[in-house]
């Protein structure tokens, strides 16, 4: 019998003094193989999550707009679902867009502020504004970028 044990997994550490039984290193070795097998099914798992991180799908494509606006007739954008981040490119201007932004604010030299407001599902993006056809991204012709995750299970 062991006098002393390590004290992580309990294994079998003798004294000179001590009877050394085949018992005791089997004991030790099925603690061993448990350990390993579960560092081994962790380390998988781990290389397997890895392997899908910071993977994204980008869509991109172009619509010329009509040229109309308000709320009754809004742009509507659509997109892949999932997707995390929607840029609009409107001549030498990025727009980023988050999905759940509720509403756009621009500003008019000499004349103030007018909103756009923005509602959106899982995959499209609906802008209206008051003002102008280009404050709903429907005044031109425009790019639409969009970042999707590769992988999303």
């Amino acid at each position: 019998m062991p006098t002393n044990h390590t004290p992580h997994y309990n294994l079998n550490q003798w004294e000179r003094d001590d009877r050394i039984l085949m018992e005791d290193f089997n004991a030790d070795n099925a603690k061993i193989d448990t350990a390993l097998a579960g560092l081994e099914e962790t380390a998988m798992r781990h290389t397997s999550e890895l392997a899908r991180k910071g993977n994204c799908e980008v869509a991109l494509y172009t619509y010329k707009g009509t040229g109309t606006y308000g709320r009754d007739i809004p742009t509507v954008i659509t997109f892949p679902e999932g997707t995390f981040l929607l840029c609009i490119i409107a001549g030498t201007a990025l727009y980023p867009l988050l999905p759940g932004t509720a509403s756009l604010d621009w500003h008019e030299s000499n004349v103030g502020h007018f909103p756009a407001y923005m509602t959106w599902t899982k995959d499209d993006m609906s802008i209206w504004s008051e003002r102008r056809a280009s404050y709903q991204f429907n005044g031109g012709t425009y790019t639409v970028i969009s970042f999707r995750m590769a992988d999303r299970t």
